[in-house]
């Protein structure tokens, strides 16, 4: 089979893809092992100034660790359910409140989010850190230590940690 037979038929894209393409690789790569590769991602090797003695750490010699980072405040995180440009509510709906909360360290939000009546029930939707709590009735306690002392149209009453407090529907408070 001589190569005008190969370059003719059915193979005829891959026999030139070869010719052409397995050569094309091969300098690519033979420039790139005599160029020593991509030198812009290579630290230089560090040398030592003359006169310098290295030491190696003695044995049982503990190795210095770096100190810890500072905890990430996960009150401090934006809502990934609030969208970055706000639009503008429809009439007669509560306000969405997407503000970052500003806690501070050691407390955790508590927020009203919304009253709203079922079945002649009032219930509180609300969050307390960055978990929401979507059926409060009066004299629940939501896991964070938030009790329902009572509700009203737009406004409760609540507890936490001992301490009454009022919220309104869209406040939000620290405790």
């Amino acid at each position: 089979m001589n190569v005008r037979e190969v370059l003719a038929g059915e193979n005829r894209r891959a026999a030139i893809m070869g010719v052409f393409g397995i050569p094309a690789i091969l300098a690519l790569l033979l420039f790139r092992l005599l160029t020593g590769g991509d030198s812009g991602t290579l630290a230089a090797p560090v040398v030592p100034a003359l006169g310098t003695v290295v030491v190696p750490p003695a044995a049982g010699t503990p190795t210095p660790v770096p100190p810890p980072s500072l905890p990430i405040d996960p009150s401090q995180f934006r809502d990934p359910f609030c969208p970055l440009v706000a639009s503008v509510p429809a009439p007669g709906a509560p306000p969405a409140t997407c503000a970052p909360r500003s806690v501070p360290p050691g407390q955790q939000s508590v927020g009203l989010q919304d009253i709203f009546g079922e079945g002649g029930i009032l219930l509180a939707r609300m969050h307390v850190g960055t978990f929401t709590y979507p059926n409060l009735r009066k004299g629940d306690t939501a896991p964070g230590g938030l009790r329902v002392v009572s509700l009203a149209e737009r406004c409760g009453e609540f507890e936490m940690a001992g301490v009454l407090f009022p919220l309104c529907t869209g406040e939000q408070t620290s405790k």
